[in-house]
């Protein structure tokens, strides 16, 4: 419910910074001003209308999208000058892992987190057993990141090292396992390599500011 934790969430749940993505979204929009340019950000992250709404500064004009169930959803709800394409470009809401690597973003412009718990403990592999696998997550980024699948933030010594489709191994990156910091139902926050493929698992997003939820968004889908 609206005003409730984050952490009271059933998992695994994907929760946007509301506030992050608004910063993101005025930035550049003042950047193209100041350029004198027209922003044209990209819906195909997020597919919503209130994502929609901050990324366009309200106007609801000048998008691009991936599909054509995207296209026709943004003009049945009032957008205009809708652009479809087919190789990613223009400006994706929110931000992620792999273009922090590139260096276009920093690790506190990312907006996306998917909350899992740890389930069990398997001490004779040295790992956690996670409540989010590759269907809560996506395969993608798999083994690019010292951390595995995705940064478990605030425990740069574990590293996400598996999935099945709904659960996942986590194991320490360098020496055993203290499993009395991670009792049963301990909450882990995963920041995925690719939001993009990581929002297509989810069929709801749960929207919070200052970690206290404010709403959901609700993505179309299809082809």
């Amino acid at each position: 419910m609206e005003g409730d934790p984050i952490t009271e969430l059933s998992t695994p749940a994907l929760v946007v910074d509301v506030d992050v993505v608004k910063r993101n979204a005025q930035r550049m929009i003042s950047r193209c001003e100041a350029l004198g340019v027209q922003l044209r950000p990209h819906m195909k992250t997020h597919k919503t209308l209130e994502c929609g709404d901050i990324m366009t500064g309200g106007s609801r004009r000048c998008v691009v999208v991936s599909t054509l169930a995207e296209a026709s959803f943004y003009a049945d709800h009032g957008f205009d000058d809708i652009l479809p394409s087919l190789r990613r470009r223009g400006l994706s809401l929110p931000v992620y892992v792999q273009q922090s690597l590139i260096g276009s973003c920093h690790a506190e412009d990312v907006a996306v987190r998917v909350l899992t718990r740890v389930i069990g403990h398997c001490p004779h592999r040295n790992q956690l057993l996670v409540d989010c696998g590759f269907a809560a997550l996506s395969h993608d980024g798999g083994r690019k990141l010292p951390s595995g699948y995705a940064v478990i933030e605030g425990h740069p010594d574990l590293k996400l090292l598996s999935m099945s489709q709904e659960h996942g191994m986590v194991e320490t990156i360098t020496g055993e396992l203290d499993y009395s910091k991670y009792p049963l139902g301990t909450l882990l926050t995963l920041v995925p390599y690719h939001s993009c493929a990581t929002a297509m698992m989810h069929g709801v997003y749960h929207v919070h500011s200052g970690g206290r939820l404010v709403g959901k968004w609700f993505p179309t889908r299809g082809w």
